[in-house]
């Protein structure tokens, strides 16, 4: 059986990117200028998160052997199939 959606997104690397206005820690995960479609396709975007947000998000990547930005891509990936399921 093929990896499951979590684990190709996971695949995807994201860049990181400068501390945000105000301080706030951003990450930005790069656009694919390939022309990648479907579940390659990726877009460019900011995000806030609260300083201990990130901070224990670092941890978690570390005891893992991960970048931050691709265990909160995972992370994204395994919320977001948990929740579609539901509504199914």
């Amino acid at each position: 059986m093929g990896r499951s959606r979590a684990q190709a997104i996971a695949a995807a690397q994201p860049s990181a990117a400068a501390d945000g206005a105000h301080g706030a820690p951003r990450l930005s995960f790069g656009v694919e200028s390939s022309g990648a479609q479907g579940l390659w396709a990726t877009a460019t975007i900011s995000l806030r998160l609260p300083a201990w947000m990130l901070d224990d998000l670092k941890v978690l990547a570390n005891k893992r052997d991960v970048s931050y930005q691709s265990l909160l891509k995972v992370f994204l990936a395994e919320r977001i199939e948990r929740e579609l399921r539901k509504e199914r």
